[in-house]
Formats: C-alpha cells, sequence, structure tokens
C-alpha cells in the first residue's frame, strides 16, 4: 500500500503489539525523515532510535525490523509505499508519541518552517509513552 502526505505531517512511531510486522518502505515521491527505534526490551539497543532521508530522488529503501517502531516526517509533500511482512491487525495497532522524551528523537521541524507547522493526527496526539510501552510489554 502506499500514503499520500502533505509537507508537515508527522507519523509518530507505529507498530503493532501482536503479528509484529517488519516492512519496507520507500518514498516514490517527495521528501521524508523516516526514524525507526529498537523496541526489544532485552536488547542493548533498546530505546535508540535512528533517522534516514528517504527522497523520491535517492529512491533509498528502508528495511524496518519485527518489534521495531516507524514513523516519518514529510518535509515535501510525498507518496511513500509500504510492503509489509504481516497484514495489519488493527486490535494489535500501537504507537509512541513523537516527541516522547524518553525516545529524544531530533526531528528536522527546521525544515518545514517550525514545529508550529506540524500535522499530526488525533490518532497521534493520544499515543502512549516509552515508559507506557515498558509496562504494557512486560
Amino acid at each position: 500500500f502506499y500514503t499520500i502526505s502533505k509537507k508537515g505531517v508527522i507519523r509518530a512511531m507505529h507498530f503493532q503489539l501482536v503479528k509484529q510486522q517488519a516492512k519496507l518502505v520507500r518514498c516514490i515521491s517527495g521528501h521524508v525523515y523516516d526514524v525507526i527505534i529498537d523496541l526489544r526490551p532485552d536488547s542493548p539497543t533498546f530505546g535508540k532510535w535512528q533517522g534516514f532521508d528517504l527522497t523520491g530522488e535517492n529512491q533509498k529503501a528502508l528495511y524496518i525490523p519485527q518489534y521495531f517502531g516507524h514513523g516519518y516526517l514529510v518535509l515535501e509533500d510525498s507518496v511513500v509505499s509500504y510492503k509489509c511482512g504481516e497484514v495489519f491487525y488493527g486490535e494489535g495497532d500501537a504507537g509512541i508519541m513523537y516527541n516522547d522524551p524518553d525516545m529524544a528523537i531530533e526531528w528536522p521541524f527546521d525544515k518545514i518552517g517550525g514545529i508550529e507547522k506540524l500535522i499530526i493526527s488525533d490518532k497521534d496526539k493520544n499515543l502512549m509513552s516509552l515508559k507506557e510501552y515498558i509496562e504494557k510489554v512486560k
């Protein structure tokens, strides 16, 4: 499937709590700053994140393993394609707030004209914190 997003849209750190998905994402057109975070509680890199510039021009694809959160900030109007290793399971759909202080993701808000230009869905405004996630998966 694919998503079409306007500049300034942020998609918080999404994942499935059950029937975990591996994903392959690519920006077909536009530019997104794509972030993945390790959500495996027993991993030495738990809570660590890494960001990548995906553009229609560079055509880079990003593999997101199971048990990783995934989100992105749209820096230009964009189309992003997804290939998923498991079907979407709505009852297991979950996410962590993009601005959770324990993740401390450095989003490039300057590239959209500042954080005041951010567009966030109602669903993403009500996601859990990293601490709440840890409690949920214990």
